[in-house]
């Protein structure tokens, strides 16, 4: 079908990419905090993707 699959880091990096956050830092660490496993390993590539 031509879809594209994003799981939740995904769709915070493209917000951040798209300009519709001004960081992506504090919006997964609050994911994270609020019970969401993401290990430091994913967070900081995450973060690198976006020059964060």
């Amino acid at each position: 079908m031509g879809l594209t699959l994003r799981g939740t880091v995904g769709l915070v990096l493209a917000a951040k990419r798209a300009g519709r956050l001004t960081a992506a830092r504090p919006v997964l660490e609050r994911l994270r905090d609020s019970g969401m496993y993401l290990s430091d390993a994913v967070l900081n590539r995450a973060l690198r993707l976006v020059a964060e």
